[in-house]
C-alpha cells in the first residue's frame, strides 16, 4: 500500500472581486459552490477522496475586464485565494489570475503571486478580449513566466 495522495487540478473558485464584475449579483446555486472555501468544497473533497486541489478563479477571471480593473481585480483574487490557502494549507494550492488586458502588470502579477504568495503558477484562458494570447503584446506575460521557471530551475 502506497501513501499516494489524490490530487484535483483546475478546481474553480470565484472570489468576491471577480463576482462583483460578472454582472449577474444573483449567487446561483453553482456560483454558491463556486464561492466556498470551506464548508461545501472540503466536505465534497472529503467525500470524493481528494487530498488537495490546486484552485483557480473560475472563467474568464480578470481576463475580459479593462485593464486597469483587470489589475484590481486579479490582485484582490489572488489575495484572497492566498488567505484560503493560508486557512487550509494541507488542503489547497493555487494558480494565479493575471490582469491579461494589461500584459506587463500581469508579468508583475504572476512574479508576484509565484515569489511572495507561493502560488504554483497561473491559470490564463486562451484569449484576452477577445484577442489571442500569442500575439506580440502579451509576450511579457510569457517571457516573465520563462524567467521565473528558470530561477526555480536552478535552485532545484
Amino acid at each position: 500500500m502506497t501513501d499516494a495522495k489524490i490530487i484535483a487540478i483546475e478546481e474553480h473558485f470565484t472570489s468576491p472581486a471577480v463576482f462583483a464584475h460578472l454582472g449577474n449579483t444573483k449567487a446561483s446555486g453553482i456560483m454558491t459552490r463556486l464561492r466556498d472555501m470551506t464548508g461545501v468544497r472540503i466536505k465534497e473533497m472529503d467525500e470524493a477522496g481528494i487530498d488537495y486541489a490546486l484552485l483557480s478563479e473560475n472563467n474568464p477571471a480578470a481576463q475580459n475586464l479593462e485593464p486597469d480593473v483587470s489589475v484590481t481585480v486579479a490582485k484582490a483574487s489572488n489575495d484572497f485565494l492566498y488567505e484560503a490557502i493560508q486557512a487550509n494549507p494541507k488542503r489547497f494550492g493555487g494558480f494565479a489570475a493575471l490582469p491579461t488586458p494589461a500584459p506587463t502588470a500581469a508579468a508583475d502579477e504572476l512574479e508576484r503571486c509565484v515569489t511572495k504568495l507561493g502560488l504554483k503558477g497561473a491559470m490564463i484562458m486562451g484569449n484576452s478580449n477577445g484577442q489571442f494570447l500569442s500575439e506580440k503584446e502579451f509576450r511579457p506575460i510569457f517571457e516573465r513566466a520563462a524567467k521565473l521557471d528558470s530561477a526555480s530551475a536552478s535552485k532545484r
